[in-house]
Protein backbone atom coordinates (compact mmCIF):
# COMPACT_ATOMS: atom_id res chain seq x y z
CA UNK A 1 0.00 0.00 0.00
CA UNK A 2 1.11 3.70 -0.59
CA UNK A 3 0.13 7.05 -0.45
CA UNK A 4 -0.92 9.99 -2.91
CA UNK A 5 3.03 10.65 -3.84
CA UNK A 6 3.10 6.85 -4.85
CA UNK A 7 -0.13 7.24 -6.50
CA UNK A 8 0.91 9.66 -8.70
CA UNK A 9 4.24 7.43 -9.35
CA UNK A 10 2.77 5.13 -10.03
CA UNK A 11 -0.30 6.24 -12.85
CA UNK A 12 1.15 9.79 -13.52
CA UNK A 13 2.02 8.76 -16.93
CA UNK A 14 -1.91 8.70 -17.57
CA UNK A 15 -3.11 11.37 -18.89
CA UNK A 16 -6.95 11.97 -17.19
CA UNK A 17 -7.86 11.62 -21.33
CA UNK A 18 -7.24 8.10 -20.21
CA UNK A 19 -7.60 7.20 -16.64
CA UNK A 20 -10.90 8.98 -15.77
CA UNK A 21 -10.84 11.90 -12.85
CA UNK A 22 -11.23 10.09 -9.13
CA UNK A 23 -11.24 11.13 -5.49
CA UNK A 24 -7.47 10.37 -5.30
CA UNK A 25 -6.69 12.93 -7.99
CA UNK A 26 -8.82 15.20 -5.81
CA UNK A 27 -6.62 14.46 -2.86
CA UNK A 28 -3.63 14.95 -4.51
CA UNK A 29 -4.76 18.39 -6.27
CA UNK A 30 -6.17 19.60 -2.33
CA UNK A 31 -2.53 19.01 -0.90
CA UNK A 32 -1.28 20.82 -4.31
CA UNK A 33 -3.08 24.03 -3.10
CA UNK A 34 -1.43 24.78 0.10
CA UNK A 35 1.57 25.35 -1.27
CA UNK A 36 2.68 28.97 -1.75
CA UNK A 37 1.75 30.05 -4.97
CA UNK A 38 1.40 34.05 -4.51
CA UNK A 39 3.36 35.63 -7.85
CA UNK A 40 3.62 32.12 -9.42
CA UNK A 41 0.18 31.79 -10.37
CA UNK A 42 -2.11 34.81 -11.95
CA UNK A 43 -4.42 36.13 -9.78
CA UNK A 44 -8.36 36.60 -10.69
CA UNK A 45 -7.58 40.34 -11.37
CA UNK A 46 -4.46 39.62 -13.19
CA UNK A 47 -5.89 36.81 -15.57
CA UNK A 48 -2.84 36.44 -16.81
CA UNK A 49 -3.10 33.24 -18.57
CA UNK A 50 -2.04 29.59 -17.16
CA UNK A 51 1.16 28.81 -16.21
CA UNK A 52 2.92 24.89 -15.13
CA UNK A 53 4.58 23.78 -12.49
CA UNK A 54 7.65 23.93 -14.33
CA UNK A 55 6.72 28.22 -14.73
CA UNK A 56 5.82 28.10 -11.07
CA UNK A 57 9.15 26.82 -9.64
CA UNK A 58 10.52 29.41 -12.33
CA UNK A 59 8.87 32.21 -11.11
CA UNK A 60 9.08 31.64 -6.95
CA UNK A 61 12.04 30.00 -5.10
CA UNK A 62 11.33 26.68 -3.10
CA UNK A 63 12.11 28.47 0.24
CA UNK A 64 8.64 30.42 -0.33
CA UNK A 65 6.86 27.88 -1.96
CA UNK A 66 7.08 25.14 0.81
CA UNK A 67 6.70 28.10 3.59
CA UNK A 68 4.64 26.19 5.90
CA UNK A 69 6.80 23.72 7.08
CA UNK A 70 4.40 21.36 8.94
CA UNK A 71 4.64 18.75 5.59
CA UNK A 72 7.71 20.20 3.71
CA UNK A 73 8.88 16.98 3.36
CA UNK A 74 5.99 15.31 1.88
CA UNK A 75 5.02 18.96 -0.33
CA UNK A 76 8.59 18.48 -2.17
CA UNK A 77 8.21 14.86 -2.54
CA UNK A 78 4.73 15.82 -4.11
CA UNK A 79 5.51 18.66 -6.24
CA UNK A 80 8.60 16.66 -7.97
CA UNK A 81 6.41 13.79 -8.42
CA UNK A 82 3.73 15.97 -10.24
CA UNK A 83 6.18 17.72 -12.41
CA UNK A 84 7.84 14.31 -13.43
CA UNK A 85 3.71 12.90 -14.25
CA UNK A 86 2.42 13.54 -17.62
CA UNK A 87 -0.85 13.15 -15.94
CA UNK A 88 -0.34 16.56 -13.02
CA UNK A 89 2.81 18.36 -15.07
CA UNK A 90 0.44 19.33 -17.85
CA UNK A 91 -2.01 20.76 -15.96
CA UNK A 92 -2.63 24.38 -16.58
CA UNK A 93 -3.05 26.84 -13.33
CA UNK A 94 -4.47 30.28 -12.83
CA UNK A 95 -6.72 32.33 -10.95
CA UNK A 96 -4.92 31.75 -7.66
CA UNK A 97 -6.06 34.05 -4.67
CA UNK A 98 -4.69 34.09 -1.28
CA UNK A 99 -5.89 36.34 1.38
CA UNK A 100 -5.77 36.51 5.43
CA UNK A 101 -6.96 39.45 7.32
CA UNK A 102 -6.28 39.38 11.15
CA UNK A 103 -8.67 42.37 11.91
CA UNK A 104 -11.70 40.55 10.13
CA UNK A 105 -10.55 37.08 11.19
CA UNK A 106 -10.50 35.10 7.99
CA UNK A 107 -7.59 32.81 5.80
CA UNK A 108 -8.58 32.01 1.96
CA UNK A 109 -7.08 30.01 -0.40
CA UNK A 110 -7.33 28.86 -4.05
CA UNK A 111 -6.23 27.84 -7.88
CA UNK A 112 -8.02 26.86 -10.56
CA UNK A 113 -7.03 23.86 -12.08
CA UNK A 114 -7.25 22.72 -16.08
CA UNK A 115 -6.73 19.26 -16.63
CA UNK A 116 -6.23 17.59 -19.92
CA UNK A 117 -9.63 16.38 -20.65
CA UNK A 118 -11.24 19.94 -20.49
CA UNK A 119 -12.57 19.39 -16.93
CA UNK A 120 -11.76 22.24 -14.51
CA UNK A 121 -11.31 21.67 -11.21
CA UNK A 122 -11.21 24.69 -8.23
CA UNK A 123 -8.97 23.54 -5.18
CA UNK A 124 -9.00 24.96 -1.75
CA UNK A 125 -7.08 25.58 0.99
CA UNK A 126 -8.11 23.99 4.03
CA UNK A 127 -6.52 25.73 7.70
CA UNK A 128 -2.76 26.80 6.57
CA UNK A 129 -0.49 27.43 9.82
CA UNK A 130 -1.75 30.76 10.30
CA UNK A 131 -3.49 31.50 13.80
CA UNK A 132 -5.87 33.98 12.62
CA UNK A 133 -6.75 30.62 10.00
CA UNK A 134 -7.53 28.16 12.89
CA UNK A 135 -9.71 30.75 14.32
CA UNK A 136 -11.99 31.10 11.73
CA UNK A 137 -12.26 27.24 11.75
CA UNK A 138 -13.42 27.99 15.51
CA UNK A 139 -15.67 30.66 14.64
CA UNK A 140 -17.59 28.46 12.21
CA UNK A 141 -19.03 26.99 15.24
CA UNK A 142 -21.22 30.22 16.49
CA UNK A 143 -20.78 32.32 12.99
CA UNK A 144 -21.99 31.30 10.16
CA UNK A 145 -21.46 32.14 7.07
CA UNK A 146 -17.61 32.87 8.17
CA UNK A 147 -15.71 35.27 5.59
CA UNK A 148 -13.80 32.43 4.13
CA UNK A 149 -17.09 30.95 3.11
CA UNK A 150 -18.32 34.09 1.47
CA UNK A 151 -15.19 34.77 -0.67
CA UNK A 152 -15.54 30.60 -1.70
CA UNK A 153 -18.53 31.36 -3.21
CA UNK A 154 -17.53 34.67 -4.79
CA UNK A 155 -14.34 32.74 -6.06
CA UNK A 156 -16.68 30.20 -8.15
CA UNK A 157 -18.74 32.66 -9.62
CA UNK A 158 -15.87 35.08 -10.76
CA UNK A 159 -13.79 31.99 -11.75
CA UNK A 160 -16.79 30.55 -13.51
CA UNK A 161 -17.67 34.07 -15.70
CA UNK A 162 -14.37 34.75 -16.80
CA UNK A 163 -14.66 31.17 -17.96
CA UNK A 164 -17.96 31.38 -19.77
CA UNK A 165 -18.81 27.92 -18.52
CA UNK A 166 -22.26 28.96 -16.83
CA UNK A 167 -24.98 27.51 -18.23
CA UNK A 168 -28.92 26.38 -17.52
CA UNK A 169 -30.22 22.84 -16.22
CA UNK A 170 -31.72 22.24 -20.00
CA UNK A 171 -27.90 21.81 -21.01
CA UNK A 172 -28.13 18.45 -18.98
CA UNK A 173 -24.42 16.38 -17.62
CA UNK A 174 -22.72 17.65 -20.96
CA UNK A 175 -22.43 21.65 -19.59
CA UNK A 176 -21.21 20.43 -16.09
CA UNK A 177 -17.41 20.98 -16.12
CA UNK A 178 -16.54 22.06 -12.95
CA UNK A 179 -15.40 20.47 -9.71
CA UNK A 180 -14.85 21.86 -6.32
CA UNK A 181 -12.64 20.44 -3.52
CA UNK A 182 -10.62 20.77 -0.63
CA UNK A 183 -9.26 19.65 2.20
CA UNK A 184 -9.78 20.13 5.85
CA UNK A 185 -11.91 23.51 5.54
CA UNK A 186 -11.02 24.02 1.99
CA UNK A 187 -13.57 20.84 1.76
CA UNK A 188 -15.96 22.93 3.72
CA UNK A 189 -15.82 25.64 1.67
CA UNK A 190 -15.85 23.62 -1.74
CA UNK A 191 -19.80 22.53 -0.18
CA UNK A 192 -20.30 26.24 0.93
CA UNK A 193 -19.06 27.23 -2.35
CA UNK A 194 -21.68 24.79 -4.34
CA UNK A 195 -24.61 25.63 -2.59
CA UNK A 196 -24.22 29.63 -2.47
CA UNK A 197 -22.42 29.78 -6.19
CA UNK A 198 -25.04 31.42 -8.68
CA UNK A 199 -27.50 29.08 -9.87
CA UNK A 200 -26.91 28.93 -13.44
CA UNK A 201 -23.10 28.02 -12.09
CA UNK A 202 -24.30 25.73 -10.45
CA UNK A 203 -25.67 23.79 -12.80
CA UNK A 204 -22.85 22.95 -14.44
CA UNK A 205 -21.03 21.66 -10.92
CA UNK A 206 -19.87 18.01 -11.72
CA UNK A 207 -18.89 17.04 -8.50
CA UNK A 208 -17.89 18.49 -4.89
CA UNK A 209 -14.87 16.68 -2.63
CA UNK A 210 -14.36 17.02 0.43
CA UNK A 211 -11.71 15.79 1.95
CA UNK A 212 -12.17 15.14 5.65
CA UNK A 213 -13.97 18.61 5.41
CA UNK A 214 -15.95 19.96 8.89
CA UNK A 215 -19.97 19.95 8.11
CA UNK A 216 -22.30 22.39 8.89
CA UNK A 217 -24.64 23.03 11.88
CA UNK A 218 -27.87 21.68 11.06
CA UNK A 219 -30.22 24.69 9.71
CA UNK A 220 -27.68 24.49 6.39
CA UNK A 221 -28.24 20.50 5.94
CA UNK A 222 -32.15 21.43 6.22
CA UNK A 223 -32.14 24.23 3.58
CA UNK A 224 -32.71 24.08 -0.13
CA UNK A 225 -29.40 24.63 -1.46
CA UNK A 226 -27.72 22.03 0.53
CA UNK A 227 -30.44 19.81 -1.18
CA UNK A 228 -29.41 20.93 -5.04
CA UNK A 229 -26.00 19.72 -4.43
CA UNK A 230 -26.45 16.65 -2.33
CA UNK A 231 -26.31 13.99 -4.53
CA UNK A 232 -23.15 15.29 -6.14
CA UNK A 233 -20.83 15.43 -3.29
CA UNK A 234 -17.97 13.32 -2.64
CA UNK A 235 -16.96 12.95 1.13
CA UNK A 236 -13.64 11.12 2.03
CA UNK A 237 -12.29 10.81 5.75
CA UNK A 238 -10.15 8.75 7.57
CA UNK A 239 -11.70 5.74 9.75
CA UNK A 240 -10.86 8.16 13.23
CA UNK A 241 -11.78 10.96 12.02
CA UNK A 242 -12.04 13.94 14.21
CA UNK A 243 -12.06 17.11 11.66
CA UNK A 244 -14.14 15.32 9.22
CA UNK A 245 -17.16 14.73 11.60
CA UNK A 246 -17.35 17.93 13.30
CA UNK A 247 -20.61 19.89 13.21
CA UNK A 248 -23.83 17.82 12.14
CA UNK A 249 -23.53 15.51 9.39
CA UNK A 250 -25.35 14.83 6.93
CA UNK A 251 -23.15 14.46 3.69
CA UNK A 252 -23.09 11.06 2.55
CA UNK A 253 -19.34 9.67 3.05
CA UNK A 254 -16.85 7.08 2.23
CA UNK A 255 -14.60 5.91 4.77
CA UNK A 256 -10.90 4.80 4.11
CA UNK A 257 -7.76 3.42 5.88
CA UNK A 258 -4.95 5.37 7.59
CA UNK A 259 -1.20 4.68 8.37
CA UNK A 260 -1.67 6.24 11.63
CA UNK A 261 -4.31 7.06 14.25
CA UNK A 262 -6.61 9.44 16.05
CA UNK A 263 -6.46 13.10 15.07
CA UNK A 264 -2.85 12.58 12.98
CA UNK A 265 -5.12 10.74 10.52
CA UNK A 266 -6.20 14.32 9.17
CA UNK A 267 -2.95 14.33 7.59
CA UNK A 268 -3.90 13.42 3.71
CA UNK A 269 -0.33 11.77 3.39
CA UNK A 270 -1.51 9.45 5.37
CA UNK A 271 -4.39 8.15 3.63
CA UNK A 272 -3.88 4.61 2.14
CA UNK A 273 -3.83 3.33 -1.45
CA UNK A 274 -3.98 0.20 -3.54
CA UNK A 275 -4.12 -0.47 -7.48
CA UNK A 276 -4.67 3.25 -7.92
CA UNK A 277 -8.16 3.78 -5.23
CA UNK A 278 -8.14 4.49 -1.46
CA UNK A 279 -8.02 1.56 0.54
CA UNK A 280 -11.95 1.23 1.87
CA UNK A 281 -13.20 0.89 5.63
CA UNK A 282 -16.56 -0.27 6.86
CA UNK A 283 -17.07 2.74 8.74
CA UNK A 284 -15.47 4.97 11.68
CA UNK A 285 -14.19 3.22 14.80
CA UNK A 286 -16.93 2.95 17.60
CA UNK A 287 -15.02 4.69 19.98
CA UNK A 288 -14.63 7.82 17.50
CA UNK A 289 -17.98 7.75 16.96
CA UNK A 290 -19.11 8.24 20.61
CA UNK A 291 -16.02 11.08 21.23
CA UNK A 292 -17.44 12.68 17.96
CA UNK A 293 -21.04 12.43 19.39
CA UNK A 294 -19.99 13.91 22.48
CA UNK A 295 -18.23 17.04 20.96
CA UNK A 296 -21.26 17.50 18.42
CA UNK A 297 -23.39 17.60 21.30
CA UNK A 298 -21.67 19.72 23.11
CA UNK A 299 -20.88 22.47 20.33
CA UNK A 300 -24.53 22.70 19.77
CA UNK A 301 -25.63 22.59 22.96
CA UNK A 302 -24.17 25.56 23.50
CA UNK A 303 -25.69 29.14 23.23
CA UNK A 304 -24.14 31.21 20.99
CA UNK A 305 -22.83 33.90 23.29
CA UNK A 306 -21.58 31.01 25.05
CA UNK A 307 -19.68 29.74 21.92
CA UNK A 308 -18.33 32.87 21.31
CA UNK A 309 -17.11 34.21 24.45
CA UNK A 310 -15.34 30.55 24.73
CA UNK A 311 -13.76 30.95 21.38
CA UNK A 312 -12.64 34.64 22.13
CA UNK A 313 -11.07 33.68 25.65
CA UNK A 314 -9.21 30.57 24.06
CA UNK A 315 -7.54 32.71 21.22
CA UNK A 316 -6.80 35.63 23.51
CA UNK A 317 -4.77 33.24 26.01
CA UNK A 318 -3.17 31.68 22.24
CA UNK A 319 -2.32 35.45 20.87
CA UNK A 320 -0.57 36.22 24.24
CA UNK A 321 2.16 34.14 22.92
CA UNK A 322 2.52 37.14 19.76
CA UNK A 323 3.01 33.94 17.47
CA UNK A 324 1.58 34.56 14.22
CA UNK A 325 1.51 31.00 13.26
CA UNK A 326 1.70 27.62 14.14
CA UNK A 327 5.73 27.32 13.25
CA UNK A 328 6.77 30.19 15.10
CA UNK A 329 4.35 28.79 18.45
CA UNK A 330 5.97 25.79 17.98
CA UNK A 331 9.82 27.37 17.65
CA UNK A 332 9.55 28.32 21.04
CA UNK A 333 7.10 25.46 22.71
CA UNK A 334 7.55 26.00 26.39
CA UNK A 335 7.76 29.71 25.98
CA UNK A 336 4.34 30.16 24.39
CA UNK A 337 2.81 27.67 26.43
CA UNK A 338 4.10 29.44 29.46
CA UNK A 339 2.63 32.70 27.74
CA UNK A 340 -0.86 31.09 27.20
CA UNK A 341 -1.01 29.54 30.82
CA UNK A 342 -0.51 32.46 32.49
CA UNK A 343 -3.31 34.49 29.97
CA UNK A 344 -6.03 32.03 31.49
CA UNK A 345 -4.51 32.51 34.80
CA UNK A 346 -4.69 36.58 34.05
CA UNK A 347 -8.46 36.33 33.09
CA UNK A 348 -11.35 38.14 34.84
CA UNK A 349 -13.58 36.26 37.69
CA UNK A 350 -16.69 36.29 35.07
CA UNK A 351 -14.64 34.75 32.38
CA UNK A 352 -13.37 32.46 34.20
CA UNK A 353 -16.94 31.42 35.75
CA UNK A 354 -17.61 31.36 31.73
CA UNK A 355 -15.40 29.06 31.05
CA UNK A 356 -15.67 26.40 33.51
CA UNK A 357 -19.61 26.58 32.52
CA UNK A 358 -18.87 25.86 29.61
CA UNK A 359 -16.50 22.70 30.32
CA UNK A 360 -19.30 21.56 32.57
CA UNK A 361 -21.54 21.13 29.30
CA UNK A 362 -18.83 18.87 27.79
CA UNK A 363 -19.12 16.59 30.99
CA UNK A 364 -22.90 16.26 30.63
CA UNK A 365 -22.60 15.93 26.98
CA UNK A 366 -20.02 12.84 27.54
CA UNK A 367 -22.49 11.49 30.51
CA UNK A 368 -25.56 11.35 27.96
CA UNK A 369 -23.86 10.17 25.45
CA UNK A 370 -22.92 7.24 27.64
CA UNK A 371 -26.40 7.00 29.24
CA UNK A 372 -27.67 6.84 25.89
CA UNK A 373 -25.39 3.65 24.47
CA UNK A 374 -25.70 1.82 27.74
CA UNK A 375 -29.64 2.61 27.57
CA UNK A 376 -29.50 0.93 23.77
CA UNK A 377 -27.38 -2.09 25.22
CA UNK A 378 -29.77 -2.58 27.38
CA UNK A 379 -32.79 -2.71 25.30
CA UNK A 380 -30.92 -4.90 22.71
CA UNK A 381 -29.84 -6.90 25.65
CA UNK A 382 -33.70 -7.42 26.44
CA UNK A 383 -34.80 -8.34 23.19
CA UNK A 384 -32.22 -11.14 22.62
CA UNK A 385 -33.53 -12.37 25.79
CA UNK A 386 -37.53 -12.28 24.65
CA UNK A 387 -35.93 -13.80 21.53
Amino acid sequence: MGNIIDYIREYGQQLFAERPFGAEDSLVLAQFAYLKLDGAVPSVEEDGGTVNLCEVQRRKPDCEIFADTRYEEENRALLDALMQSRRFGRIGLNYHENHIDKEKEYQFSAVTCFLDNGLIYLAFRGTDESIVGWKEDFNMAFRPPVPGQIMSAAYVNRVAKLLGVQGGAEEGQAGRRLMLGGHSKGGNFAVYAAMNCDRDIQDVILSIYSHDGPGFRPEIFESEAFARIRSRIVKIIPHSSVIGMLFDNHEPYQVVESSTFGILQHDPFTWELRGGHFVKAKDLYKGRKISNEVLNKWILSLEEEQLEHFVESLFEAIEASRAETLTDFSKQWFQNSLRVMRAFHDMDRETKRQMRKTFATLLRAVSDILSERQKGQNEEYDQFGKG
